[in-house]
């Protein structure tokens, strides 16, 4: 977005002709007023109607890019930071800042593109928070030259992304090098929180950082959204913990020593079969979530890597739950028999812990995918085994 396109938005006539088209198709509206970036604002400020519903609700202005790469509202709230002072390094759209905003007395934000910043402050004033400061530089010059007294927060979300365009996750490879500034940020700050990739491994940042406090994985809606890393001044051991939406609530979870042997189970006829939400597959978590947090759900973990077989549920488990219909050992013809013979011509295939892939599961049952049933393949007691199912939750 350049400094005109930004300044053209902020017009009371173009805010009149966004509020009258927002149900207007961005395609039409760009046919109807020949004006690109109004048409692109109208485009990506209904777009962020879910994704930043507040930002929407007082429309906000969006950039394209900034919309792509920022955090959704639901992902920033899900941060527990509060305090008297947060500095936000990697403030970009701002939807973190805006969430600090309200945890926090006063926040410091720092973003080197200045037309961005400027998009920042504007939005920030539609939302009617005003104890945000926006410094247009980069982060390194920030914290090279800070001199003040320390943060209760320090806040980055380093791009991942790098001067090609091309997407990395190691934190030494992400812009800025959090990992460089380190040793100076603990000298600002007395907290300190890094969002990094989901695609980053929650072993390999206990490897890396031995001295942070807590590692997270966040999903929404069964969906791996990112993983965090603290640091704070502590002599225990780090945390690992899995932060999950369950129907719109979000639950916490701390993993435990606790290995697969430890798992109390007894012989069951399982009627269900549940699938943790990915945010424990992520953090290595299924032991622990099986054994101490739902001791009530007896059953058989395949694998570390698998599924849960119970004979009762809990409305409450983080994932999904599927009520079995049919068992079997995994033999695609005598699948295939049974789908024809149900008339079932499409299905729904989930694999863990399996020597095929879903493709190649599909590819061997000839069948599409879709409809309301869900074909489960995994590992039991090393043979190949495959569930029917219907999803109850």
């Amino acid at each position: 977005m350049t400094p005109a396109e930004f300044a053209a938005l902020c017009t009371p006539e173009a805010r009149r002709i966004l509020e009258a088209n927002l149900a207007t198709a961005p395609a039409d509206f760009a046919l109807r007023y020949r004006d690109p970036a109004l048409a692109t604002q109208l485009k990506y400020l209904q777009r962020s109607r879910t994704k930043l519903p507040a930002l929407y609700a007082v429309r906000g202005i969006v950039p394209p890019l900034a919309f792509e790469q920022c955090s959704s509202e639901a992902a920033a709230a899900a941060k527990d930071m509060s305090g008297a002072t947060c500095l936000d390094l990697t403030c970009g759209l701002g939807i973190d800042t805006q969430h600090f905003a309200r945890t926090f007395t006063q926040v410091v934000a720092i973003e080197q593109n200045p037309v961005l910043a400027d998009v920042v402050r504007y939005n920030l004033g539609l939302l009617g928070l005003h104890n945000v400061t926006v410094h247009t530089e980069t982060a390194e010059n920030f914290v090279a030259h800070y001199t003040g007294a320390p943060f209760d927060w320090i806040y980055l979300d380093p791009a991942r992304r790098d001067d090609r365009g091309k997407k990395v996750f190691l934190p030494e490879d992400c812009e800025p090098n959090f990992v460089a500034l380190l040793p100076q940020l603990r000298a600002m700050g007395r907290r300190i929180f890094v969002k990094l990739s989901p695609m980053y491994d929650v072993d390999a940042a206990l490897r890396q950082f031995p001295e942070v406090a807590e590692v997270g994985v966040l999903s929404l809606q069964n969906e791996c959204k990112e993983l965090w890393l603290r640091f704070e001044a502590t002599d225990r051991k780090p945390r690992v913990v899995v932060q999950c939406e369950k129907n719109g609530i979000l639950q916490v979870f701390e993993k435990q020593d606790i290995t697969e042997n430890a798992i109390v189970t007894k012989e069951v006829i399982p009627q269900f079969i549940l699938e943790p939400d990915v945010a424990f597959y992520k953090a290595r978590m299924l032991a622990g979530l099986f054994a101490q947090h739902y001791p009530h759900l007896h059953g058989t973990l395949t694998a570390s890597d698998g599924f849960f077989l119970a004979e009762n549920i809990d409305p409450a488990f983080p994932g999904r739950i599927f009520r079995i219909l049919q068992v079997f050992a995994y033999q695609p013809k005598k699948i295939m028999a049974w789908l024809k013979q149900e008339k079932i011509g499409q299905i729904n295939i989930l694999q863990r812990n399996f020597p095929a892939s879903t493709a190649e599961i599909r590819a061997a049952l000839r069948i599409k995918e879709g409809g309301s049933l869900f074909l489960i393949a995994t590992m039991l007691d090393g043979e190949r085994m495959a569930w029917i199912g219907e999803r109850v939750i």
